[in-house]
C-alpha cells in the first residue's frame, strides 16, 4: 500500500508561488506556472485553433520546436503518412519528438498533442497538456538525469489519433519509450485526474500514489472510461504495449471542443497541479529501473488530492473478501441485536419500511429532473445550472425520505418500536454486501468504493456493544468519514460531468440518469450519518420544524432551478451545421442539428427551413446528422473547393487499376473515396473499410499534401462495369466558400448568443465515366 502527497509539501509549493508572484526569480527546477501559461497564451490565443494540416498548425509546430530548443532538447519533426486500417483512415501528421540524452537510452516521455479541433481555440484540449510538457522538460532539462527525456507533441489527435499512430510506426519512438505520461483535458478547471493506465499498472501508480504531489485519481474512473465513447492518443500507445498514466482534466467541461475553450478561461491553478505532479513524477521515475515492471493492475484512489492509495490486486481481493465476511457477520449480529430489541415482526416492517422509503427517495430525485424538463421549453434546462438543479433533486430525494418516515409514524402501534442504535446497520449492511461483491466480479477498478467502507463497518461492528448508543454514534461517525472521503468529491465531479457529456452527445439526456449518481453515493454516505445522528435517540426533537425545513429547502431549490437559464455564453448549447453540396444532382443544401427541437434561424436570408425526414437522395450516401432534432432547407450550390482526376487501366484477367488524385483547396480538409455498392479492392495503397451501413467501401485521408492524396487501387475482374458509382467526398470546417475556414468564419446568420456551432461543408463528387490512363509521353 503506497502514500502519495503531504500538506507539508503543498505548503512548501504554494509559497514558491507565492515568491514568484512576489517577483522573486524563478528557481530552474520549479514548475513556473506562468511559463506554461505563455505557452497557452501563444497556442490559443495568438495563434488560435489548429486542426491538422492548417497554417495555424504549422506556425504552432515552429514556436514549439523552438521552445523545446530552448529548453536544451535535440528537437525533430516526424513527417510521415500515419494509418489507421482499423477505421480506414490515413493522414498526413507532423509530430514534434524533442529528446534531452540521459544516462541511459531508455526514455521518460510526456506527450501531448498540440492540434486542435477547428471550432475553438483549444485552450484546455489541447494546449493544456502540451505547455506542461514543454515546461516540464525546461525543468527536468536543468538537473542530470540517469534516463533520457522525451517530449512528443503529436499533430492530428483530433483526426482520430494519426499523430499517435505515425509516432508508434517509427521504432526510434515506439522502441525508446520506457514509461510516458500523456496530459490531456475535457475540461478547463481541476486537478489533472489519473484516469486512464496502461498495462500492468500496479509500479506506476504506486510512484503516483508516493510522489505526486497533488494526487487526484481514482480506478474507477477506467471502468467508466472505457464504457464511455472517448479515445486519446493514450489509447495507439497503450496498444503497443508500453505502460503509462494518462492525466486530464475534467472540470468545467462545457467549453470542451467549443470556441469557449479559450486561454482565459484555463484555470491557472490546474497549469500548477498539473506541471508539479508531472515533473515530481517523472523525477520519482528516473530513480527507477523502468525495465523491472509488474504485470499487476492496481487499485489506486486519492483523499482529498492530498493522499493516495495504490495496492494490487491481490490486495484488493483480500480486502474485499474480508470486507464481505466480516460485513456478513456484522449484519448477523446487528440484524440479531435488532430482532432481539424489537422484535422479529417490527425488525421485518422495518426493512420493509427503509426500502419504501428508498425507493420514495430516488422516484422524488428523478421526478425533480422530470418536473424540470416538463415545466421548461428545453429538453436540458439544467445545463447550465447543473449545481441549482442537483440541489432541488437532493432536496427532492430528502424531501421524500422525511415524509416517509414521518408518515411512519401514523402506522398502527403495534409496528413501532424503540429506535435500536443498531437498526440503520441491520438495514444498510445487505446493500453494502451485494454491491461490494458485484463490484469485485464485474468493475474491480471500483470495487473499492463499496469495500473500504463495507470494511471499516463490518470491523467496527463486530467490535462495538451494538446495545450502546454511544458506540455506534461513535463507530457509525468513523464509517461516514471513510466513506464520504471516497464518495462526496467522486460523485459531484461525475454529477457535473455526465451533464456536460450529455450535452454534447446526440441524444436527449434520460431524467433517470442523473439520480443514479446520488443515490448510489447517498447508500453509502447517508446511512452512516443517519445512524450517527439518530443512533439509541427516540427521534428527532420537535418534527415540525425539520418538515417546514425540507419544505423551504425544496421551494428555494426548485425556484432557483426553475429560473436558472439551461443554457449561457459559459455553458452554451451545442449546434451543428452541415453545408451538403451533390455535383452529382447540382444541389446544395443547409442541415442543423441539435439534442434540443428549438429553431431559431429563421430570419436567415432565402432559406425554407424544414423538419428533416432524411429522404433526401444523393449521389453517395451521406449519413444523415446523428442528432434527435434536425432541420433542413435549400441552398444555393458554391465552387466544389477540389480537382478530382481518375483514370483506370486494365490488368490481366479482367482486373483493373484504377488510380484516383484529389487535390483540395484546403490542406485541413478530410477526404474520403467511396467505391460503389460490393466492390473491394483487392490492393489499395491507403487504408480502407467496408462501411456496414451501405456495404461500400470507403478510405479517408487528413491533412492532404499540396499534390493531393493518391489512391491507387486494383480491382477485382468484373467491377470496370459499376466505376460510374465511384465518388469522393471532401469535407471541410466552417461554412463553403472559406478555404481554410474556422468558427469565426461561420455563415453571419447563425446565432451565436448562447449557442456553439460545429459548421463542415461536404461536396460529394461523383467520378462520372472513367478516363483511360494516360500514356506516357502522349499529351
Amino acid at each position: 500500500m503506497s502514500f502519495g502527497g503531504s500538506g507539508v509539501r503543498r505548503f512548501g509549493s504554494s509559497l514558491v508561488l507565492l515568491a514568484l508572484a512576489a517577483g522573486c526569480g524563478p528557481q530552474a527546477d520549479r514548475f513556473v506556472t506562468s511559463n506554461a501559461r505563455a505557452h497557452v497564451n501563444m497556442l490559443a490565443e495568438t495563434i488560435g485553433s489548429r486542426p491538422a494540416g492548417s497554417d495555424a498548425n504549422r506556425r504552432a509546430r515552429e514556436y514549439l520546436v523552438e521552445q523545446l530548443e530552448i529548453a536544451g532538447l535535440q528537437v525533430r519533426v516526424q513527417e510521415t503518412e500515419a494509418r489507421r486500417p482499423d477505421l480506414g483512415l490515413a493522414g498526413r501528421v507532423s509530430n514534434i519528438i524533442g529528446i534531452r540524452q540521459g544516462q541511459l537510452t531508455d526514455a521518460i516521455a510526456i506527450v501531448a498533442h498540440y492540434d486542435s479541433v477547428p471550432d475553438g481555440p483549444g485552450a484546455g484540449d489541447d494546449a493544456f497538456g502540451t505547455a506542461i510538457a514543454v515546461e516540464a522538460a525546461r525543468v527536468l532539462g536543468a538537473t542530470p538525469m540517469r534516463h533520457s527525456l522525451m517530449v512528443l507533441l503529436t499533430d492530428s489527435e483530433e483526426s482520430g489519433l494519426l499523430g499517435a499512430a505515425g509516432a508508434m510506426s517509427d521504432p526510434a519512438i515506439r522502441d525508446r519509450i520506457a514509461v510516458y505520461m500523456n496530459v490531456e483535458a475535457v475540461g478547463s478547471s481541476g486537478v489533472p485526474v489519473l484516469f486512464e493506465t496502461g498495462p500492468g499498472n500496479r509500479w506506476l501508480t504506486s510512484v503516483w500514489a508516493r510522489h505526486a504531489p497533488f494526487p487526484r485519481g481514482t480506478s474507477f474512473a477506467l471502468e467508466i472510461y472505457k464504457r464511455t465513447p472517448n479515445d486519446t492518443d493514450f489509447s495507439i500507445l497503450k496498444r503497443a504495449g508500453i505502460p503509462g498514466l494518462n492525466f486530464g482534466i475534467t472540470g468545467d467541461s462545457t467549453a470542451y471542443h467549443t470556441d469557449r475553450d479559450t486561454a482565459a478561461r484555463l484555470d491557472d491553478d490546474s497549469l500548477t497541479t498539473g506541471g508539479e505532479n508531472i515533473v515530481s513524477i517523472a523525477s520519482a521515475l528516473d530513480a527507477r529501473d523502468l525495465r523491472r515492471r509488474t504485470t499487476q493492475d492496481a487499485t489506486y484512489f486519492d483523499i482529498a488530492s492530498a493522499w493516495a492509495l495504490s495496492y494490487g490486486p491481490i490486495t484488493a481481493l483480500v480486502i474485499g473478501i474480508l470486507a464481505v465476511t466480516l460485513g456478513i457477520l456484522a449484519w448477523l449480529r446487528a440484524a440479531s441485536a435488532a430482532v432481539r430489541g424489537a422484535g422479529l415482526f417490527r425488525f421485518a416492517f422495518t426493512l420493509i419500511w427503509i426500502l419504501i422509503g428508498g425507493a420514495a427517495v430516488i422516484a422524488a430525485m428523478i421526478g425533480a429532473m422530470w418536473l424540470l424538463r416538463a415545466t421548461r421549453e428545453v429538453y436540458h434546462p439544467w445545463y447550465g445550472q447543473m449545481g441549482r438543479a442537483a440541489a432541488f433533486m437532493v432536496a427532492a430525494g430528502i424531501t421524500a425520505g422525511w415524509l416517509v418516515s414521518r408518515a411512519g409514524s401514523l402506522l398502527p402501534g403495534r409496528v413501532h418500536s424503540e429506535r435500536h442504535p443498531a437498526a440503520v446497520w441491520a438495514a444498510v449492511l445487505p446493500f453494502w454486501i451485494v454491491m461490494a461483491a458485484a463490484a469485485m466480479w464485474f468493475a474491480p477498478g471500483a470495487a473499492h468504493l463499496a469495500t473500504v467502507p463495507l470494511l471499516a463497518a463490518g470491523a467496527l461492528f463486530l467490535a462495538m456493544p451494538l446495545h450502546s448508543g454511544p458506540a455506534v454514534r461513535i463507530a457509525s461517525i468513523i464509517v461516514l468519514a471513510i466513506a464520504a472521503s471516497i464518495w462526496v468529491r467522486n460523485a459531484i465531479d461525475l454529477l457535473f460531468y455526465a451533464n456536460a457529456l450529455f450535452g454534447r452527445l446526440a441524444m436527449v439526456a434520460p431524467v433517470w440518469a442523473f439520480a443514479v449518481i446520488p443515490s448510489i453515493a447517498g447508500l453509502f454516505v447517508i446511512p452512516p450519518f443517519i445512524a450517527a445522528v439518530t443512533a439509541g435517540s427516540t427521534g428527532l426533537g420537535r418534527p415540525p420544524i425539520f418538515t417546514a425545513f425540507c419544505a423551504i429547502l425544496l421551494a428555494v431549490t426548485g425556484l432557483a432551478a426553475y429560473f436558472g437559464e439551461a443554457y449561457s455564453d459559459d455553458h452554451p448549447l451545442r449546434r451543428f451545421a452541415r453545408y451538403v453540396q451533390d455535383d452529382g444532382t447540382k444541389t446544395a443544401m443547409w442541415e442543423i442539428g441539435s439534442n434540443e427541437p428549438g429553431l431559431d434561424v429563421d430570419l436567415s436570408p432565402g432559406f425554407g427551413w424544414q423538419p428533416d425526414s432524411g429522404a433526401v437522395q444523393r449521389a453517395l450516401p451521406v449519413a444523415p446528422m446523428p442528432y434527435p432534432f434536425r432541420f433542413t432547407a435549400a441552398a444555393q450550390p458554391s465552387t466544389t473547393p477540389a480537382s478530382v482526376d481518375v483514370y483506370t487501366t486494365p490488368l490481366d484477367a479482367g482486373a483493373s487499376e484504377m488510380t484516383v488524385t484529389v487535390r483540395p483547396d484546403d490542406p485541413s480538409a478530410f477526404v474520403t473515396l467511396m467505391l460503389p455498392p460490393g466492390v473491394k479492392p483487392v490492393r489499395s495503397n491507403l487504408p480502407g473499410m467496408i462501411s456496414a451501413a451501405n456495404n461500400r467501401w470507403r478510405s479517408t485521408f487528413v491533412a492532404p499534401p499540396a499534390d493531393g492524396v493518391v489512391w491507387r487501387l486494383v480491382l477485382p475482374a468484373g467491377a470496370e462495369t459499376r466505376l460510374g458509382e465511384t465518388g469522393v467526398v471532401v469535407q471541410t470546417a466552417g461554412g463553403p466558400g472559406v478555404a481554410q475556414a474556422f468558427s469565426f468564419a461561420n455563415p453571419e446568420w447563425l446565432p451565436r448568443t448562447r449557442t456553439a456551432w460545429s459548421v463542415r461543408s461536404l461536396y460529394i463528387i461523383p467520378v462520372g465515366p472513367m478516363l483511360p490512363a494516360p500514356v506516357p509521353g502522349i499529351r
